[in-house]
């Protein structure tokens, strides 16, 4: 990413940012399981950790990585298992929850279920894109995450 776009972006993060219906209600559902939950993102560690906080999120999350947080991001599968070590967590009790391609070939990479959320990041029909369950919005999204505790 260039400088310049980083800068405009930092500076703009908030414009077209805001949750999905059921984010907040969802969130707090995971808290209140004790359910260890981190991001893993291919945006910028600071710009991620940013836009949390100006959304009021930040705080349900234990662990923030972002594109330069290691030596790797996704679609490699070490974004989110180095994610999952890093919390003491287990594959086999780890869901991914994303809107990209790079979200789900990381997830079919790591062996780890995958949320697809609508209208994403993609290029590609929802069919050809990695995933065990599709959802339009997080409202009722606990009764699939349920499946894998």
């Amino acid at each position: 990413m260039t400088d310049e776009f980083i800068s405009y972006y930092g500076k703009n993060i908030l414009n077209e940012s805001t949750l999905m219906p059921g984010v907040k209600d969802f969130l707090n559902w995971c808290k209140k399981e004790n359910m260890s939950m981190a991001v893993c993102t291919n945006k910028t560690e600071h710009l991620a950790v940013d836009l949390l906080k100006k959304i009021g999120i930040y705080d349900y999350f234990e662990y923030v990585a972002g594109y330069n947080t290691f030596d790797y991001c996704k679609p490699d599968p070490r974004h989110i298992t180095t994610i999952i070590e890093i919390l003491d967590g287990s594959k086999n009790k780890s869901i991914m929850i994303g809107d990209s391609e790079s979200d789900a070939n990381a997830a079919k990479a790591a062996d780890i279920p995958m949320i697809l959320l609508e209208d994403g990041y993609t290029e590609k029909n929802i069919d050809e894109i990695y995933h065990n369950h599709l959802i339009k919005d997080f409202v009722g999204i606990e009764k699939i995450v349920s499946q894998y505790l």
